[in-house]
């Protein structure tokens, strides 16, 4: 059985976990320390939720892209809007993002 792979990165989807699912959590750890930031958050998800490949473990939405490619925009928004959580956003939603 081939691996699903991500829409983004063609990179197999070895945490399939969906953008909603882990917005959802990103979410809840932001409303404690930057709340103004979560509007910004809204809508990423749903650039990754048109095509799919397989479903989320937790919720069982239809999901195309791996955590590190979503977990990547959010690290975006965060490097804008407040560069001081980068260290322990990366921290808390290890995707093996890279630094750089």
């Amino acid at each position: 059985m081939r691996p699903q792979t991500c829409i983004a990165c063609q990179e197999a989807i070895t945490n399939p976990i969906c953008p909603e699912c882990l917005e959802r959590e990103i979410e809840a750890w932001l409303v404690e320390k930057k709340p103004y930031i979560v509007p910004y958050l809204y809508g990423l998800s749903d650039n990754f939720m048109r095509s799919w490949v397989t479903v989320c473990i937790i919720c069982g939405n239809r999901m195309g892209v791996c955590g590190h490619c979503y977990t990547k925009d959010i690290l975006d928004v965060l490097r804008r809007k407040a560069p001081e959580l980068e260290e322990q956003f990366l921290l808390m939603f290890n995707f093996q993002i890279d630094k750089s």
